[in-house]
């Protein structure tokens, strides 16, 4: 289901990508797979990649374990973004 997701959304490289629900970082890291099967990082700028790695992905997980995962499975995948521990509906 979410390789359908991003196949559909067709992400590139340059886009921020959010994930309000990330879990264990499926869909972030599927989409990072996706822009790097189709548009090669070593033809991209230094400030490119730096994006890609640190800047490209954030989102927020609610659940305290899952979020650990998360931020497990990132690091595993070479991403860097910002995701946060939280509750994405809430008002803040």
């Amino acid at each position: 289901m979410i390789d359908c997701m991003v196949s559909l959304l067709k992400p590139q490289p340059g886009e921020l990508i959010q994930d309000p629900a990330a879990g264990t970082g499926g869909f972030l890291i599927a989409s990072d797979r996706y822009i790097r099967q189709y548009h090669d990082p070593f033809e991209w700028t230094e400030a490119q990649q730096s994006f890609q790695q640190h800047q490209a992905f954030y989102g927020m997980e609610l659940v305290q374990d899952a979020h650990r995962l998360l931020l497990m499975n990132m690091m595993l995948h070479g991403i860097e973004g910002a995701v946060d521990l939280g509750d994405s509906l809430s008002a803040e």
